[in-house]
């Protein structure tokens, strides 16, 4: 009896519960074309009639296999129609051992029912929001995000319910505030603070219609946004500038907003106690409300202010990144800047807007002076 393992796992997680040796989707389909290949020669230069042909078919014996390892990468590679009838392709081999990750619907129904009584399907365990977690973030956020004190209270607030034993469905938060001052980096902190890589989606890529495959799910051999967050490593997700995506993809999120699960043409998911978290360049609550909807707007668990930057706030900034940036140009380059053009470069860093232009001017001088350098 062949034993089906399904794993809905991370492709890290999954090449740690795969043999050593296997053999592979891709192999077999290429063994396959070259069998059919042969066989069609073999058909045209006897000239057998076709129904010698499909009896010689029928009549080879399956080819034994140890152990088949398909990965979620290897569903693009292969036809639409390989899809579409998976059962019988797989049905030519005795296959002992079947290891699959993250399959599409249509492979999971038919495995369900060519191996009903043999199928055992396993759910990848994400590092768990804990106290701990929320009181180191809560404790190193401001070393990391400086000026966003009110931030941090209501964004460890909002990760509170996830410590309820009852609680399965994700917290779902929106980030709002000029651009560059801490939302994305208060989300790399959580995720640093988990020791898990972070899942993230940069929505302003999503502008025309042509995305509507990836969000809504279109040939199994596309990209799609489902299968991304099968393949996740993390259960911090980050949809990085929400409000740049055409706003006729807000409604794919309804679902899994409400109750953690997303459904898209070829897959179904669930993320359950996980954090999802968009992030936006909006100035006021009205102003999402207007753009997004009430549909999407009332789907979010909390909605956090990231304030403007003041001219202490800056210069704390400022001189955090001057130290960190001028160390590693002199360690390079062995040549520290003068104290005056310091000064000056200092007195710079209240005109900037966020911390992104505040280390941008900083890079600039420094590399300026350090060219000066070495070209004299």
């Amino acid at each position: 009896m062949t034993k089906v393992s399904i794993y809905y796992y991370s492709r890290k997680e999954f090449t740690l519960k795969i043999p050593k040796k296997y053999t592979s989707l891709s192999e077999l389909a290429r063994e396959d074309d070259l069998e059919k290949q042969e066989m069609q020669h073999y058909h045209h230069v006897d000239g057998q009639p076709h129904e010698q042909f499909d009896s010689d078919l029928q009549k080879q014996k399956k080819k034994p296999i140890k152990d088949l390892v398909i990965d979620s990468d290897e569903y693009s590679g292969v036809q639409e129609h390989a899809i579409m009838n998976f059962a019988n392709f797989l049905d030519k081999y005795d296959i002992q051992n079947i290891y699959i990750q993250n399959p599409p619907v249509k492979i999971l129904e038919q495995m369900t029912k060519l191996f009903e009584k043999s199928i055992e399907t396993h759910h990848q365990e994400y590092a768990p929001i804990t106290d701990e977690i929320i009181k180191r973030f809560y404790t190193n956020f401001s070393t990391n995000i400086i000026g966003q004190e009110k931030a941090k209270d209501s964004l460890s607030t909002a990760l509170i319910p996830l410590l309820l034993n009852e609680r399965e469905k994700p917290v779902v938060i929106l980030l709002y505030g000029n651009s560059g001052i801490g939302k994305t980096e208060s989300v790399k902190l959580l995720a640093n603070t988990m020791n898990e890589p972070l899942f993230r989606e940069q929505f302003s890529m999503y502008q025309n219609n042509e995305f509507s495959n990836y969000m809504f799910g279109g040939k199994h051999s596309e990209k799609s946004f489902a299968k991304d967050l099968l393949d996740r490593d993390s259960n911090i997700i980050l949809l990085d500038e929400f409000d740049k995506a055409n706003p006729t993809f807000y409604s794919a999120f309804y679902q899994l907003f409400d109750e953690g699960i997303f459904v898209d043409k070829n897959y179904s998911l669930e993320l359950k106690k996980s954090v999802i978290i968009c992030t936006s360049n909006f100035q006021s609550i009205e102003e999402i409300k207007k753009a997004l909807g009430d549909a999407i707007f009332g789907r979010f668990d909390n909605v956090i202010h990231f304030e403007d930057l003041n001219d202490s706030e800056k210069n704390q900034i400022g001189m955090k990144i001057f130290d960190e940036l001028h160390k590693k140009y002199t360690d390079k380059f062995n040549y520290t800047l003068k104290d005056n053009i310091s000064e000056k470069l200092k007195e710079q860093f209240v005109k900037c807007q966020n911390v992104r232009q505040i280390k941008n001017t900083i890079e600039e001088c420094l590399s300026f002076f350090y060219l000066k350098n070495i070209v004299k």
